[in-house]
């Protein structure tokens, strides 16, 4: 079994940013993002994200598996696919031959065959699509919002390449990037005999691949972006150049998809073959299924949550992942939990696993006219022009907050003290965003700093920029003082003639703060013509922008310690 390091995954919530001590071991690691003035608007209690993340294990790199020269077994939907998310895994089982011999991007590009379903003696039809084609239609029909994703490759539901946590020998592990639903994947795990050898594991947690930004110089030419600002560590993504795309990143739809499912509530809460581990020195706790030969296992740490399997013949609390060999090979010692203290115990988990899984977002906007180099006037703004209502009606519904009833992100849904409409939307039936719009939310006389509108945007992770069409200059994201604001999107209409035709469309820089990870769908142009597919492309990017920003050292550090003030709360139930 491959050896792993706890430091290499982590998988939990993140609550208080404005409270936290960078561990040495992530200091280390890079710089501290905080390098923008640090604002504090006084007046408002801080509303923080909640977020689950992980990390790849150390020294493994996930590759992708663009020319494995191997028959695999797809178990899931794919781009093109004519199974929509929803559909009963049992339904979408299937087999396909891999591209053999094929560059990477002749891989992307060429349609698969028809392929046998592997299960069901049934037959699904698919098709392959580049992720540079957005809106794509198949036989004439559009895809559905809600398919596998309208950006991205067919690719197996379980890949050799993916690097597993901690892993089983000549073992298979799920492809994180064919995930799209909770029915799809739980689907295959109940179908899945743990009473023998697994050849193909779709418990266990896997890592989410890493990219790598260019790190080119970039010349201001066309780019609405300040490019100055790199020089100040930050990250900019203007084209397909900016990312090196070196795995396979550019498949997700949305990343980290498979940590929104309730695992323990489903597969352990409330049965009588659940087992529960604790070492209370380390705080460690292992959760197992004891009903089958090879037991499914959640394992919470202080430092990360993972799925694993726990192999034939070993005794969960001699585990060595869970409780590893202390000093002069002497093992720690976990203990149980006393049958009266189950039933909360098994309330706190669920709990806890709740408020690990995030579906609810809040996005800034900021409106910016031509000449404004202050942040104070960015906040000012109250008349927008057309162009951006029309941008924003794209992204969500114009909603009275008055009486609103679902996630309101902070906004006032009885008084009106926080403006009375605002934009909402709900993204394949399953995330719940609403946009605080600076321009909606109040601009009260003699408040020169516009604190009630910074309250909010300047607590939003990412903010959308939006660039009147008259404004010449770039647009500089240092000018922006929050220290919570760290991925910036900014945004401008503009027109392209193609022949006799004008399309519309808009200009799009993507820019990070430091430290701060690539996060798909990446651009191929960074002009993007009006329509479903830019809609599509912006709600993806924004959700997957917040989750990939929860890698950031400074958020990974005060994760686990909430992740340790939890262990400690349920060991007193030991």
């Amino acid at each position: 079994m491959a050896e792993i390091d706890l430091d290499d995954l982590i998988n939990t919530g993140l609550e208080d940013v404005d409270k936290i001590e960078v561990e040495p071991e992530l200091a280390v690691m890079t710089e501290s993002v905080g390098s923008t003035k640090k604002v504090n608007y006084n007046v408002v209690e801080r509303a923080q994200p909640t977020s689950r993340l992980s990390l790849p294990p150390k020294g493994v790199v996930v590759r992708p598996s663009y020319n494995s020269n191997f028959k695999i077994h797809s178990l899931g939907s794919s781009v093109g696919s004519s199974v929509s998310p929803g559909t009963p895994s049992s339904e979408i089982s299937n087999s396909m031959d891999f591209y053999d011999n094929c560059s990477a991007k002749e891989q992307l590009k060429q349609p698969s065959s028809e392929m046998k379903l592997s299960r069901n003696n049934c037959f699904v039809s698919k098709q392959c699509h580049s992720p540079s084609e957005f809106g794509v239609s198949i036989n004439d029909k559009r895809l559905k919002r809600n398919s596998a994703g309208n950006i991205g490759s067919i690719s197996d539901i379980f890949g050799p390449t993916v690097a597993q946590i901690p892993g089983l020998p000549n073992t298979r592990y799920i492809a994180k990037e064919k995930v799209y639903s909770q029915d799809q994947l739980f689907g295959i795990i109940d179908r899945t005999n743990f009473d023998i050898p697994l050849s193909d594991d779709p418990w266990s947690s896997v890592s989410l691949p890493m990219e790598a930004w260019n790190n080119e110089p970039i010349e201001q030419s066309d780019n609405i972006v300040d490019v100055n600002c790199a020089q100040s560590g930050y990250q900019l993504e203007v084209s397909s150049q900016s990312i090196k795309k070196l795995t396979d990143l550019m498949k997700y739809s949305i990343i980290d998809i498979d940590l929104d499912f309730p695992y323990y509530s489903h597969f352990f809460k409330g049965k009588k073959s659940t087992k529960y581990y604790m070492d209370p020195i380390s705080l460690n706790l292992l959760i197992v299924d004891t009903s089958t030969k090879y037991k499914k296992a959640i394992l919470k740490t202080p430092k990360e949550n993972y799925r694993c399997v726990i192999p034939l013949g070993v005794d969960p609390a001699k585990y060595d992942k869970a409780f590893p060999l202390q000093e002069k090979k002497k093992r720690s010692k976990p203990k149980t939990f006393d049958k009266k203290n189950i039933p909360k115990l098994e309330l706190e988990l669920e709990r806890i696993e709740n408020m690990s899984i995030i579906k609810k977002y809040k996005f800034g906007v900021i409106y910016v006219k031509d000449g404004q180099k202050e942040e104070n006037e960015f906040f000012s703004n109250d008349e927008c022009c057309d162009e951006f209502w029309n941008f924003m009606n794209s992204l969500g519904k114009k909603v009275e907050l008055k009486g609103f009833n679902d996630y309101a992100a902070g906004l006032d849904t009885k008084a009106g003290c926080t403006g009375t409409y605002s934009y909402f939307r709900k993204y394949n039936n399953t995330y719940s965003i609403m946009f605080h719009v600076a321009p909606l939310l109040p601009n009260q006389e003699g408040d020169a700093q516009k604190l009630e509108r910074k309250r909010h945007v300047g607590n939003d992770v990412v903010v959308i920029v939006f660039l009147d069409p008259k404004r010449k200059e770039p647009f500089d994201p240092r000018i922006l003082t929050s220290h919570f604001n760290n991925v910036f999107f900014i945004i401008q209409p503009k027109t392209k003639n193609e022949g006799l035709a004008v399309q519309e469309g808009y200009t799009i820089n993507v820019v990070t703060k430091p430290n701060n990870m690539p996060f798909p769908p990446f651009l191929n142009s960074s002009w993007i013509k009006k329509g479903f597919g830019f809609e599509d492309f912006m709600l993806k990017k924004l959700i997957n922008a917040e989750r990939m920003t929860m890698y950031n050292t400074t958020f990974l550090s005060n994760a686990r310690n909430t992740r340790k003030q939890q262990l400690v709360q349920l060991a007193e139930l030991l």
